[in-house]
């Protein structure tokens, strides 16, 4: 999947700790779509969706073991770097009920591999 798919969970990991229950919602920016612009304009869009999908329970049903986690949403961008506006993004809120306020991290994929091998240890 890609921001090409903006209507589409590219991935759903547990992101768990011992002391912190948490669901990464994976979104791969696979660097299709070059324009900075129009870029971030798909990024908005894939987060909007993936907001309105924690807030109907969608991600709760599909995965129960997870339903108690933190989510937060992880975009990884496999082919082009991170842009500055990019990294600006912090959180997605969706008001209405339930209220969805979920943290955003954006990392370069060696990042998120670093990421992944520290939870992992």
């Amino acid at each position: 999947m890609s921001l090409n798919a903006p209507t589409a969970i590219d991935m759903i990991v547990d992101l768990s700790t011992r002391r912190d229950p948490r669901v990464g919602l994976i979104i791969v920016d696979d660097g299709t779509i070059g324009e900075p612009r129009e870029r971030i304009a798909a990024l908005h869009k894939k987060l909007a969706f993936y907001a309105y999908m924690l807030q109907i329970g969608h991600i709760a049903h599909a995965y129960p073991d997870l339903k108690d986690a933190r989510p937060s949403i992880e975009v990884v961008c496999s082919q082009l770097p991170a842009t500055s506006e990019m990294r600006r993004i912090q959180r997605v809120i969706r008001k209405g009920e339930p209220t969805v306020d979920a943290e955003v991290r954006v990392w370069d994929s060696d990042e998120f591999q670093r990421e992944l091998e520290r939870l992992a240890a």
